[in-house]
């Protein structure tokens, strides 16, 4: 509720073709308007519709509305070394490996990895089909 008062913050909910039910949530967060930053994140609640691109989708959607209506330049985001479904929608909308901060972060009380992604304006493209049927694997 917090996050949704303020201005650095924009979120949405989003659902599945099936039935307008949530299932996740993506955010923008510490929107820097100066800078033309901001950090992504999102967070698929209905593990029914993992690997069927719904993230995936929904994270270009919120991109666009980023790039387009905030006039961001860049986007960052963060994924645990071994979250391969949560790399793979990084990968899917066309963020950058740019770095590794390690042990930056706890799972079940042991130190893993996270590794940084960016995505700049000029490099943003909506995701299609053929988006969601490269790389193998499963999709969130």
């Amino acid at each position: 509720r917090i996050m949704t008062q303020r201005g650095d913050n924009h979120l949405r909910v989003f659902t599945s073709e099936k039935a307008d039910v949530p299932i996740g949530l993506v955010g923008l967060s510490n929107i820097a308007l100066n800078f033309g930053t901001a950090s992504l994140w999102y967070v698929l609640g209905n593990k029914t519709y993992e690997g069927q691109g719904y993230t995936t989708r929904a994270v270009s959607s919120l991109l666009r509305f980023g790039f387009d209506n905030l006039a961001l330049a860049s986007v960052s985001a963060w994924a645990c070394v071994d979250n391969r479904p949560s790399i793979q929608v990084l990968e899917k909308n066309h963020f950058r490996l740019a770095g590794r901060l390690r042990h930056s972060h706890r799972v079940n009380e042991v130190p893993v990895d996270r590794l940084l992604f960016d995505l700049l304006a000029s490099e943003y493209q909506p995701v299609d089909d053929r988006d969601l049927a490269s790389s193998g694997g499963a999709l969130s």
